[in-house]
């Protein structure tokens, strides 16, 4: 081969880099792969290649670091540039495994251990790039790509076959990337908020190293993992026939086991017991979960609004005081079954976003005080408000309901996030017509091929809700101020309520201000969910 084309690419290389540098993100995620994609790459020499290696493994590092920063703080459903930001996430995904299996290659010709270290490291960059990426569509709420499932699948039996005799330290922290990933696929990861994952993965991670990985069943709790990719990791619960290539079992008996969590940092083993109680779940045969699921009406919608605060706002509205609660409101569709792509009812066309918006006539409700701050600064701390806007009812059971959301809009849905669902005042035929409930948001999904729109599963809390204040009771509210809460009352007791965090930490005993009736002081008992900004907590009378 003539010495001009061997060294074309080496040759290159410095202008390439100076490119990048000056490049938005998403254009130097195609310089880097379009570059590694070179067929002429191959044929230069050792030393340059080592150069190349060394050069470019950074810059796609940094690269990746800045698309991942734009793209986490899209809204739901994703945005279109959120959407190309993640695309150009995956094109430089395969550049980092072109550059890693050049690593390989490399090292493979050479002997000493500086080439067993390069060995290690080229597979380490495999699976931790496939395992990031996959934690990535987890954290944008859509599905993972198939062949990205069996890219980590065969990354990981590859690192086993040539690091399991020769370097079996190096093999465990790769294998730790690997199980770690997989058990949070397993515990359905759409049903997490995004703080969720970013602090259970390298918990998870620590403790990775005391799950089996067999093709035979172990005798204690496992779950059967297929790895063609073609099922999510929380799908299959008892399995098939396991094999070296299509499915193994993962056993995580000694996860229970006290001294695991002992040896962990006291944020890891409250995340690890919470991931143990989520995973109890799904050691449980499918058939003992079955809940009667029915589809929605074509056309029923339901008016939410999300977010505690906003909910509060909403339920002082005078028109809801004149909405009997209904006891048909069925909220649920939570899809703890994990299907990838779960049966629907039929959804209306939308014609206009007219359809799907409410428009709030502003009044003097605005000007609410959430804080019982003195007038001039009010405006200073005053919190942006989320206006009802219109879902569509997908399928609906005795636990809570699933929604369906079709904009390109920031739909404000996140997971544990409250909200509030009431009949879509155009609509005056079904189920839905005369409802109004609280649910928590369990689960978000993207679940269109484009990533246009979102569905998310609602859990119900039982009960009807008043909007109220609340302030401690010993320092009174001219002392400390009154914050929002929601009451659920059996006759003249309190028995539940839902109030912001701060409030709680400010004392046990609470006095509930009504607009009609007494007051009452409470007692805060046993916190019974943990939201997005806000408690549900028991409570009796101080």
């Amino acid at each position: 081969m003539p010495e001009s084309s061997r060294t074309n690419a080496a040759g290159e290389l410095p202008a390439l880099l100076e490119r990048v540098v000056l490049a938005e993100p998403t254009r130097a995620a195609s310089l880097l792969a379009g570059f590694l994609g070179r067929a002429d790459i191959e044929d230069i020499s050792d030393e340059e290649l080592d150069a190349l290696i060394a050069a470019l493994g950074p810059r796609i590092d940094r690269t990746a670091t800045a698309l991942r920063r734009s793209v986490s703080q899209s809204p739901l459903p994703m945005t279109p540039t959120a959407r190309t930001q993640l695309a150009a996430l995956f094109t430089l995904y395969r550049a980092a495994e072109s550059l890693a299996n050049l690593q390989l290659g490399l090292a493979r010709g050479r002997t000493g251990a500086d080439a067993q270290v390069a060995v290690a490291s080229a597979h380490r960059r495999r699976v931790e790039w496939a395992a990031q990426l996959m934690l990535d569509c987890y954290q944008l709420y859509i599905s993972v790509p198939q062949p990205l499932l069996a890219d980590l699948h065969q990354f990981a039996r590859a690192a086993c076959r040539e690091l399991a005799d020769v370097q079996p330290t190096a093999l465990d922290s790769v294998r730790d990337i690997y199980v770690a990933i997989l058990l949070l696929g397993m515990v359905n990861p759409y049903a997490l908020s995004v703080e969720e994952m970013a602090d259970l993965y390298p918990c998870l991670r620590e403790v990775a190293g005391e799950v089996e990985i067999d093709t035979e069943r172990p005798s204690g709790s496992a779950r059967f993992v297929d790895m063609t990719g073609r099922l999510a990791p929380h799908i299959a619960l008892r399995g098939g026939n396991a094999g070296s290539d299509g499915a193994v079992y993962v056993g995580v008996d000694r996860l229970y086991h006290a001294e695991t969590a002992r040896r962990l940092k006291p944020a890891c083993q409250q995340a690890l017991q919470d991931f143990l109680r989520r995973l109890q779940f799904f050691l449980a045969s499918r058939e003992s979960r079955h809940r009667e699921v029915h589809a929605a009406t074509p056309g029923d919608r339901s008016m939410i609004t999300i977010g505690f605060r906003s909910v509060h706002h909403r339920l002082l509205d005078e028109t809801l005081r004149h909405v009997p609660p209904s006891p048909h409101l069925t909220l649920s569709g939570l899809d703890w079954e994990g299907l990838e792509r779960p049966v629907r009812g039929q959804v209306s066309p939308s014609p206009s976003i007219r359809d799907f918006k409410l428009e709030i006539d502003r009044d003097a409700r605005d000007e609410i005080d959430w804080e019982g701050r003195p007038a001039a600064d009010r405006e200073r701390h005053r919190q942006r408000m989320n206006e009802p806007a219109t879902w569509e009812v997908v399928n609906l059971s005795e636990r809570g309901l699933r929604l369906h959301w079709r904009l390109a809009d920031n739909s404000r849905a996140a997971v544990d996030e409250l909200i509030l669902i009431e009949r879509d005042p155009e609509t005056h035929a079904g189920e839905l017509d005369s409802v109004v409930g609280l649910g928590v948001v369990r689960w978000v999904r993207h679940l269109d091929v484009d990533n246009r729109t979102i569905d998310i599963g609602v859990e119900r809390l039982d009960g009807d809700w008043d909007a109220c204040f609340a302030h401690p009771t010993d320092t009174g509210v001219s002392g400390s101020g009154s914050c929002p809460v929601l009451v659920r009352q059996a006759g003249e007791r309190i028995e539940r309520l839902i109030l912001p965090p701060e409030l709680a930490d400010r004392g046990e005993q609470l006095t509930v201000i009504r607009e009609q009736g007494d007051d009452i002081q409470v007692k805060l008992e046993r916190i019974a969910v943990v939201g997005t900004h806000f408690l549900v907590m028991e409570a009796s009378h101080a």
